[in-house]
């Protein structure tokens, strides 16, 4: 049955009628109209084929169309592919069989390797006549080379092609079980910010594929798949151009392309170009905003056959996806979804780079080169993108305006007040004043620059404030102050103290000033000294600050005094002084009672403050309980874009992975490091801090890599923001994750650099020392560089006897005893090891305690006393036995830990001496092999060699 252009253009018009009414109503217009058989035949299988859960017919090419309807007239297809083999590769199943062509799963089969491929088999005879191979084999390289160098993940690459046996043209390409990026999107009602990533994610892998001078031509949404991974893979790379001159023999040029998503030239019969690829990003966009296609069937019926091409779509915000409101894609979504769409090639981007960096300024709250804007479009853009310092100063001055409520209350409640309250509101009123300025004055473009720095901002005002003469003394500590409390929140400790620094010198110059100001500036002072773990420092300046409140009134003060206590409470949780701590607690508590204002913020503080002492005593299910309290405040409080928020994450990450929660630890971090990126300014230390979290959750998780690719890009932050003390605690972690990949000498050399910062930053014996020597003692240990392993045991003893109790006591110590005592038990030295294992198990019995540590302790102490004689004193091997086989069941305790113990317990006399016991406790060890987080020495633990070789 053939299809030529009158028989056409007679379907097109019936099938434009009949495309948007019921099946009733179709079938009583054609009764009624009766058209010819032939053409009623055509248009039931049309009208079947749109209905059908397949592609929308308006999808496919009018060549693929034909050929489904009426049978291929190219080459003879089997009913059945599996069996059949294309050059090296054996088809296993068919995935799809379309008018173009069918695509296979086919698998490797001369032996050589296994991989799982699929094919495209062309349904046309003319490629695979002799005059048509060169060409095709020039395709198919020029396709190939998209994966030659560096490729883009965002490509399914061919892998390879030709003619097979029987004459079937095929393509060889990388398998991707994924689904078409509409319907994945519809699925799981993605995120207006996901769909844009996956957008520019289908963006680079263009670019990519320009750079190589290869253009798609056919961007559609059914040749963009999800992944298992949620990653966008473009697939179908340049066969539009491949199939173009096969065509062109049959088909006139308008039918060459899908036409419910070409470009207008495209339809016209033009050769695609990079602007073709453009204008089908813009046609993707507008899917995946509104949930619709750009163009409906009655369109592209009228377009196939010879009508005018109908006026585009709308914006987007005119026919938003039910998931979102018209407001998120007003505006700068629109601006660069028509532009990527205009009808006009030279009206759209001038490459997929820029449609992609439109999106990555959309993302950043950047102005877009789609949309012009003036000073209050760019400024705008500027506070919703650095929400977080421009948060801080609002509320430093709303602070201020409630001084000055405050100052109007009290001139009602005392007449003989008046002239004190007045004053305190025209100093709020000029430090407003003043506060506002440093933005106006920081304005780039009126200084002819493109961008405002948030840190120059805020120095300015500095700069700004030292040149001003006209203020008196109280206002110029207030306001030093107030910035200095921006520069502090923000992570900028060094400017910070400068200021705080001339705020004291003025305040000790000018006793008169209100005892409250002088508090609040010692107050500021203790804050950043905890910023900085400068502890000692820090309850120098809260009790400087405590004796100035003792003669200070008024309910400011009153607010001071408790999150004066609330700090307190935090410091001495740090330092896990927990009687000093629970006095705190109960001051804090009473002063809240006390308080008519909801005190949110320190309530949320203070169970911090209560989340840090139970974790440092080992109550972590507590600690974690009032973790997710503060989280809970925090949302109360309605900023939870602020830095508050992304180190309660990560302290709720930090707690939720010492109880063995390791999926709730990885998405609080994943969540604390999204709030970071979007509430900070690009290159901040506070996204460096989200990123060290989040890394060393990655690393306890074992995905070791990933976890070296976050702490990598934190120190990258810490180095260039010159925070060496926070880039100490990320060079100790980045140790302990190649110590898990078995990478000893580098373990070593990071430990190395951390623990020389540490000590002169934390005391030799802080906590976070203490485990950075470990790490270096391990990594020298590992490497087999026994002088610096000698030296580091010589340390380490040295700094044990120094630590005070409690901390003398906690986990990472006891880690470290056990670590010496294990490497010395591998040298034979066991009377060496009996005595740190000893040492470790006089801890009192109140201090905190951690399965992974015990379950450590407690096998090594097993296999001393089966190959040595024990001292006196020591458990017996049933004891310490039912011992191992409790901690065991604590989510908490490490694989590593596990591992070990569980490899002692096979090599103990009373499980061997029973072959049940045995056989089971083995079946155990083995099956710690899949554990999530086993190190290289766990590795080593499940096998173990490491006992093996020292008995």
């Amino acid at each position: 049955m053939s299809l030529n252009e009158t028989t056409w253009t007679e379907v097109t018009d019936w099938f434009d009628q009949l495309i948007d009414l019921e099946p009733a109503e179709r079938k009583a217009r054609l009764d009624q109209a009766g058209p010819s058989p032939e053409i009623r035949l055509w248009l039931d299988r049309m009208l079947e084929a749109h209905d059908s859960p397949e592609t929308l017919l308006i999808d496919r090419t009018i060549d693929a169309v034909a050929a489904e309807l009426a049978g291929s007239d190219g080459i003879d297809l089997p009913a059945d592919w599996v069996g059949q083999r294309l050059g090296q590769w054996r088809i296993v199943d068919e995935i799809q069989r379309g008018g173009m062509a069918t695509v296979v799963l086919a698998e490797r089969d001369d032996g050589q390797y296994q991989r799982e491929v699929a094919i495209k088999v062309l349904h046309s005879d003319r490629l695979s006549h002799s005059a048509h191979q060169d060409s095709l084999k020039r395709e198919i390289q020029l396709l190939a080379g998209l994966s030659a160098g560096v490729s883009d993940p965002g490509i399914v690459h061919l892998i390879d092609g030709g003619i097979s046996e029987q004459g079937w043209p095929y393509l060889v390409m990388e398998y991707v079980d994924g689904e078409a990026i509409g319907q994945w999107c519809d699925r799981h009602q993605t995120t207006l910010e996901k769909r844009i990533e996956l957008l520019r994610q289908v963006a680079r892998a263009l670019a990519h594929a320009h750079r190589r001078l290869v253009v798609h031509a056919d961007v559609k949404p059914s040749n963009v798949l999800i992944d298992k991974n949620g990653r966008a893979r473009l697939v179908d790379f340049g066969i539009a151009r491949l199939l173009e001159t096969d065509q062109a023999a049959n088909t006139p040029p308008a039918l060459r392309c899908s036409p419910a998503w070409a470009s207008p030239e495209q339809l016209r019969g033009e050769p695609a170009s990079v602007a073709s690829d453009v204008f089908g990003l813009g046609m993707l966009m507008y899917r995946l905003l509104t949930g619709q296609r750009p163009r409906q069937s009655s369109q592209i019926t009228r377009l196939l056959t010879g009508h005018a091409i109908e006026q585009m779509p709308g914006a987007p915000s005119e026919r938003p996806d039910a998931c979102f409101s018209p407001k998120q894609l007003r505006g700068d979504l629109d601006a660069i979804c028509l532009k990527a769409m205009a009808e006009a090639p030279d009206q759209r981007y001038p490459s997929v780079e820029a449609f992609e960096r439109d999106l990555a300024a959309w993302q950043q709250q950047q102005p877009v080169e789609a949309r012009s804007g003036g000073l209050r479009y760019r400024s705008g853009k500027w506070f919703r993108r650095y929400r977080l310092p421009a948060t801080a100063a609002v509320l430093a001055v709303l602070a201020l305006f409630g001084g000055t409520a405050v100052a109007l209350w009290q001139a009602e409640r005392a007449q003989d007040e008046a002239h004190r309250a007045t004053l305190q509101a025209e100093r709020a009123e000029t430090i407003k004043d003043f506060l506002l300025s440093m933005f106006k004055a920081a304005d780039p473009w009126e200084a002819g620059g493109d961008e405002l720095d948030t840190r120059e901002v805020l120095r300015q005002g500095a700069r700004q404030l030292e040149s001003v003469n006209d203020l008196d003394t109280a206002t110029r500590v207030e306001l030093l102050t107030t910035i200095a409390n921006v520069h502090t929140s923000l992570g900028w400790h060094e400017d910070a103290q400068a200021l705080l620094d001339d705020a004291i010198q003025l305040v000790e110059v000018h006793p008169e000033i209100s005892p409250f100001l002088q508090a609040g500036v010692w107050f500021e002072h203790a804050v950043l000294d905890s910023r900085q773990s400068r502890f000692d420092e820090e309850e120098v300046a809260l009790n400087r600050a405590k004796t100035l409140l003792e003669t200070a009134e008024g309910p400011d003060s009153e607010l001071l005094r408790l999150r004066l206590e609330v700090e307190f409470a935090g410091l001495f949780a740090r330092q896990n002084r927990a009687e000093a701590a629970e006095q705190a607690f109960a001051q804090a508590e009473q002063l809240i009672a006390e308080t008519d204002a909801p005190a949110l913020e320190p309530r949320r503080n203070l169970n911090t403050a209560r989340a840090v002492l139970a974790f440092n005593q080992g109550r972590l299910e507590q600690a974690y309980q009032y973790m997710l309290n503060a989280r809970d405040l925090q949302q109360q409080m309605g900023n939870l874009q602020q830095a508050t928020m992304v180190q309660t994450l990560s302290n709720l990450a930090a707690v939720a992975a010492q109880l063995g929660r390791l999926d709730e630890a990885l998405a609080h971090d994943q969540r604390a490091v999204e709030i970071a990126r979007e509430a900070y300014p690009p290159g901040h230390p506070g996204v460096a801090r989200a990123l060290y979290a989040l890394g060393d959750t990655l690393r306890q998780h074992g995905r070791f890599d990933e976890a070296l690719v976050r702490l990598d890009e934190a120190r990258e932050l810490q180095r260039d923001a010159a925070l060496d003390g926070e880039g100490a605690l990320t060079d100790s972690i980045r140790a302990r994750t190649l110590l898990a990949l078995g990478q000893g000498q580098s373990a070593a050399t990071a430990a190395a650099a951390a623990r020389s910062e540490l000590e002169s930053r934390w005391s030799p014996t802080g906590r976070s020392t203490i485990q950075a020597l470990e790490f270096e003692l391990t990594g020298y240990a590992m490497a087999g560089a026994e002088a610096d392993f000698q030296r580091m045991l010589t340390l380490a003893e040295q700094r044990l006897q120094q630590v005070d109790s409690p901390a003398r006591w906690q986990p990472i110590a006891q880690l470290l005893r056990w670590r010496m005592a294990w490497e010395l038990f591998k040298r034979n030295d066991h009377a060496a090891s009996w005595r740190w294992v000893r040492e470790a198990r006089d801890a009192p019995a109140e201090v905190a305690r951690h399965p992974t540590a015990t379950l450590r302790l407690d096998g090594l102490e097993l296999l001393l006393a089966g190959l040595s004689e024990p001292p006196s004193g020591v458990r017996d091997g049933p004891e310490l036995i039912e011992s191992i086989q409790m901690q065991l069941q604590d989510p908490a305790a490490h694989a590593d830990a596990q591992a070990f113990a569980l490899c002692t317990l096979t090599r103990s006399n009373p499980i061997r001496d029973n072959s049940a016991a045995h056989a089971e406790t083995q079946a155990e060890l083995q099956s710690k092999a899949h554990s999530t987080g086993l190190t290289f020495e766990g590795r080593q633990f499940v096998e173990c060699v490491s006992l093996v070789e020292t008995e």
